[in-house]
């Protein structure tokens, strides 16, 4: 399992990627302040993406639990842990949630 830090660094790879596949056939270069600002928001979209899928995959049982994790300020890490216990293959689950994300960000079928 990759540490915090390897996750977000993969995660900013991985934005910055989508960003360069986005724009690669515009005319006009992004200014790097432009850039900042669809990393952010892309982050933003892929967490909320990523989240809506694993609460999708939980039993109903579990989105009571996940819910209550939630509510007593429980650390990403520690959402991440359940998430793990509760999802089968959780890796390949958020691999297929990340592609799921690029195809709609990219609009490619």
């Amino acid at each position: 399992m990759d540490t915090p830090n390897q996750q977000q660094s993969n995660t900013q790879q991985f934005i910055d990627d989508l960003i360069d596949q986005k724009f690669a056939n515009h005319q006009t270069e992004i200014t790097p302040e432009v850039r900042e600002e669809l990393k952010k928001d892309l982050i933003r979209r892929l967490d909320d993406f990523v989240m809506a899928k694993i609460i999708a995959a939980f039993s109903d049982e579990d989105v009571a639990a996940f819910e209550t994790l939630l509510k007593e300020g429980k650390s990403r890490e520690e959402l991440q842990q359940f998430a793990e216990g509760h999802i089968p293959d959780f890796t390949n689950f958020v691999t297929d949630a990340f592609l799921e994300f690029q195809t709609v960000y990219l609009g490619t079928t």
